[in-house]
């Protein structure tokens, strides 16, 4: 018998239905949720992943038929149990449904009892497969700096942003700046749930399903972990659950980007210490290389290997910076990346909740967050073309060309 906190989407348009579905299945122990149209189930499906979906064929804005694809095709929604409830009784509807990948189909009208056996069946059946070995891990990226006004956050988004469209696939952005966090912001999304609501479960109850729900989906790919809407909840995200969660997010997604603030408290050095990536990010000034070379003696004291850190010079000056011979010399280091200016892009991404890697993604500057993305990515993926080759992808071919 499954567990009675199993959660079930009912995605119907029919509210007598719903309705009336809910309430049985609520009496019988199980967690209930609704979507009333194929794009909300679809939404729900992705924040809250449910164990199993009672799914209408006719909906508006996307049939049961659509909606069931594109679960099947996110790694994040494609182990959801689904059962096809419909008034369509046909041979070729059913097997539409199975082929698009159902696991039941009953016709209605709908008898509730028959549809509690199912559904308990089906649940119970539900074997998760056996792996011989730990999948890779994936990768985590942490722009940084010890000063603020440098462009880490701008870095953080668009480098999440590129990743997801160069290979495809959902990339968790984790705001770290749990105090004043922009990166929902920049999205123009408007988190419902944040980290502040993440830290009231006990730290062992804290699993992927849990986090998955709190991940807010952006068009492009990114899924974004808000910081706190109330700056006071900074406090209640420690430095155990931020290992965690970056943890739960590295071992089931390729990348992991995380924005963090200008700060070494325990939050944030989890983070780092985490990274397999630290794009060191500077501004052409004086502060910024004062407080870089700070930051290289702490990453030495805390034995970092050198590898790890990547310097990044975002120019946000239009003139009359310190060049990059000298702040190279000061630093004892190279720049593997240099962002060229571009203030009036950023700005105007960031008021519009659109990044420049979207909005103007064949300009200089988004052009080399692009690159950045792509190089940090592994090795055998770039020697591997995707077989849907994005735009993103095919631009920066077309660069290396060059």
């Amino acid at each position: 018998m499954p567990e009675k906190k199993a959660t079930i989407l009912i995605a119907d348009d029919d509210p007598r239905l719903q309705r009336l579905t809910q309430y049985n299945l609520e009496q019988q122990g199980f967690r209930v949720l609704v979507a009333s149209d194929g794009s909300e189930a679809l939404a729900i499906a992705q924040q809250q992943v449910p164990d199993l979906i009672l799914l209408d064929v006719e909906m508006p804005a996307l049939d049961g038929f659509e909606v069931l694809r594109r679960l099947r095709r996110d790694p994040q929604t494609k182990d959801i149990l689904v059962i096809f409830l419909t008034s369509r009784g046909e041979i070729a509807d059913k097997v539409q449904a199975f082929d698009a990948g159902a696991d039941d189909y009953q016709v209605k009208p709908i008898d509730m009892a028959e549809l509690e056996v199912r559904v308990r069946a089906l649940l119970a059946r539900r074997v998760r497969p056996i792996e011989t070995e730990a999948p890779p891990r994936g990768l985590l990226f942490c722009p940084f700096s010890a000063r603020g006004g440098v462009g880490v956050s701008s870095l953080a988004v668009n480098l999440a942003v590129s990743l997801a469209r160069l290979w495809g696939e959902p990339v968790p952005l984790v705001d770290l700046a749990l105090e004043a966090g922009t990166a929902a912001l920049m999205l123009d999304l408007r988190p419902t749930y944040t980290w502040a609501d993440l830290a009231e479960y006990p730290l062992e109850e804290v699993e992927l399903a849990l986090v998955q729900g709190y991940l807010i989906p952006h068009d492009s790919g990114v899924q974004v972990l808000s910081a706190p809407r109330e700056s006071q909840a900074a406090a209640s995200v420690t430095g155990p659950l931020v290992s965690k969660v970056l943890e739960l997010l590295r071992d089931n997604h390729a990348f992991v980007v995380v924005d963090t603030p200008s700060n070494f408290t325990e939050t944030t050095l989890t983070a780092l210490d985490m990274a397999d990536q630290i794009l060191l990010t500077l501004a052409p000034d004086l502060a910024s290389v004062k407080t870089s070379t700070q930051v290289l003696d702490v990453f030495a004291l805390l034995e970092y290997n050198q590898e790890r850190v990547i310097p990044v010079l975002n120019n946000v000056f239009p003139e009359g910076g310190l060049s990059r011979k000298d702040m190279e010399t000061a630093l004892g280091t190279g720049f593997r990346a240099v962002i060229p200016h571009a203030r009036a892009l950023f700005v105007d991404g960031i008021n519009h909740g659109h990044p420049v890697v979207l909005g103007a993604p064949t300009t200089p500057p988004a052009l080399i967050i692009q690159q950045i993305a792509y190089h940090l990515s592994p090795v055998e993926r770039r020697n591997q073309p995707p077989a849907e080759p994005s735009e993103m992808w095919l631009r920066i071919q077309r660069a290396q060309r060059k």
